[in-house]
């Protein structure tokens, strides 16, 4: 009988070009002499194994291969050394063992290791901005809210530079250990920055602070509806934005704004009334043209009464 156990304990897995340890163990020897048996692997290779009495326990050292499961048979060989040759052990047997590729491992090892530097980088950020954190739990209303964001844009900035280069790793320290002090400049622009935020004017009534509601009173035309959203400038013009993307674009000096659309619903009613309300409307061509000939008849006849009270004021002169 064979007992087969794992005594790499700090890698726990076999891997193509790697090492294993395999501990035997084998009981029920007929003699308690030391015996022999020989391990043919996977790739054809073979391998003697000397046990020693009363255990009978040895250890099988070798380096996988090939990938995939592979089975390793073994049985007692007599080991010929001369007068030194060891007879064969009363035994035979396999076991299998599943063996994975070496690049898969080193990449999955690398994977762990990358996300465990960016683990411990994200707990030194957490522990560097506790105090600035205590600072804007302090506060209330929407400006905590404010604060809380713009505690997450300089982290996020922080991030940003330690991706880049290293060498950013110095500008972040300096940027955090600048915004940990209650009076200094980097506390005081946030909060002035907030405060402005929260009061600029929303080309809709009330909330300053989140996501406006879903419909408005449009400012033109005033009986229509319209969708708010917030607007960004980017390096390809303005676009829709959240209201955290507007306070990202604020906090960073960059231009922002509020913006109104007409419903498609709010639309479609307008045109139902008068499809001349927009250029868009469906039928808007020919409500037009129709528009254009009732007008231009009706100058014409203008024009004709018009050449009439001349006329008679003519003859009145003469």
């Amino acid at each position: 009988m064979v007992f087969c156990l794992f005594t790499d304990e700090v890698r726990a897995e076999y891997v193509v070009g790697e090492e294993a340890v395999i501990q035997f163990q084998l009981d029920r020897q007929t003699s308690q002499s030391k015996c022999n048996i020989r391990v043919t692997l996977a790739d054809g290779s073979n391998i003697d194994v000397q046990l020693d009495p009363p255990s009978f326990v040895a250890s099988l050292r070798f380096t996988p291969s090939l990938a995939g499961k592979q089975v390793i048979q073994w049985e007692g060989k007599t080991k010929f050394r001369g007068l030194k040759s060891t007879g064969g052990c009363s035994a035979s047997g396999s076991f299998a063992v599943e063996v994975r590729d070496r690049a898969e491992v080193l990449a999955e090892r690398e994977r762990v290791r990358k996300e465990e530097e960016a683990r411990q980088r994200e707990e030194a950020i957490d522990a560097k901005y506790k105090p600035w954190a205590d600072y804007v739990a302090s506060l209330s209303g929407d400006i905590r809210e404010c604060m809380l964001e713009g505690n997450h844009l300089l982290i996020e900035n922080t991030r940003v530079y330690d991706d880049i280069m290293p060498l950013m790793r110095a500008v972040a320290a300096l940027e955090i250990d600048g915004a940990m002090t209650n009076g200094g400049q980097m506390l005081g622009y946030f909060i002035e920055s907030c405060k402005t935020f929260i009061s600029t004017e929303r080309q809709w009534t009330g909330q300053p602070w989140g996501n406006p509601r879903a419909e408005v009173s449009c400012i033109s035309p005033q009986s229509a509806r319209c969708i708010p959203f917030y607007i960004v400038e980017t390096d390809t013009g303005w676009a829709k934005a959240t209201w955290r993307d507007a306070l990202k674009a604020h906090l960073n000096d960059k231009r922002w704004d509020t913006a109104l659309e007409e419903t498609a619903e709010s639309f479609r009613q307008r045109c139902e009334r008068n499809p001349l309300a927009d250029s868009g409307c469906p039928g808007y061509a020919k409500a037009k043209a129709e528009h254009d000939r009732i007008e231009a008849e009706r100058e014409k006849e203008r024009k004709r009464i018009a050449a009439e009270k001349e006329k008679e004021r003519q003859k009145e002169l003469a």
